[in-house]
C-alpha cells in the first residue's frame, strides 16, 4: 500500500462522537496534586525571577545614568579643584612677596649691623693704635720727668687741643704740623 491511500482512509474515517471525547481527554493531561505543586512552584520561581530581572535592569539603568553622567560630575570636581589650587596659588604668591620682603629687612639689617661692627672695629683700632702710641711714648714721658725733678710741667705735652694751637704758635711752642717744639728727642 501506499503511503497516501493509508492517510486517506484515516483522514475519511468518521470518528464516532464518544470516542472524539476520549481522543480529546487524552490530548489534555490529568493533573495530579503533585504536578501541580511542582507547577506553582516554577510558577513563583519563575514570578521571582522576573521581579528580579526588573529591578536588575532598573538598577542597571539607574547606574548607566550615573556612568552617563559622571563626566560631568568629575569635570566639575575638576573645575572646583582647580579654582582651589588656584586661590591657594595667590595665596602662596602673597606669602612668597611677604617673605620677599622680609628677607629685604633682613639683609637691611644685616647691612646695618655690619656697619656698626665695622665702626666698633675702627674704634676698637683707634683704641689699639692710641694704646700703642702710649706705649711708645712712655720711655719719653719717663725722660722727660727724669729731667724735670720728677715733676711733668703740662706745657711741655707733645700735642695741643685747638684752643692751646694759636697761644703756642704766637709763643712759637708748636711747629706747623702741631707737635711741641719744647719736646726734644
Amino acid at each position: 500500500m501506499q503511503f497516501s491511500s493509508l492517510f486517506r482512509r484515516k483522514t475519511l474515517t468518521k470518528v464516532p462522537e464518544p470516542q472524539k471525547k476520549a481522543v480529546r481527554q487524552a490530548a489534555v493531561p490529568e493533573k495530579h496534586p503533585k504536578k501541580i505543586a511542582i507547577s506553582k512552584t516554577l510558577s513563583k520561581k519563575a514570578d521571582a525571577l522576573g521581579k528580579r530581572f526588573v529591578e536588575y535592569s532598573e538598577l542597571l539603568e539607574g547606574h548607566q545614568k550615573f556612568v552617563n553622567g559622571l563626566p560631568e560630575t568629575v569635570t566639575e570636581h575638576v573645575r572646583q579643584t582647580s579654582e582651589q589650587l588656584d586661590g591657594f596659588s595667590e595665596e602662596v604668591d602673597k606669602v612668597g612677596v611677604e617673605l620677599d620682603s622680609i628677607t629685604m629687612r633682613i639683609h637691611s639689617i644685616t647691612a646695618r649691623l655690619d656697619n656698626i661692627g665695622r665702626g666698633v672695629d675702627h674704634i676698637d683700632d683707634r683704641t689699639d693704635a692710641s694704646n700703642e702710641r702710649v706705649r711708645e711714648l712712655a720711655p719719653r714721658l719717663d725722660k722727660i720727668t727724669r729731667q724735670g725733678g720728677g715733676e711733668v710741667n703740662w706745657t711741655t705735652s707733645l700735642t695741643h687741643g685747638p684752643a692751646a694751637v694759636p697761644a703756642a704758635c704766637s709763643r712759637r711752642q708748636l711747629n706747623q704740623d702741631g707737635r711741641s717744639t719744647l719736646l726734644r728727642y
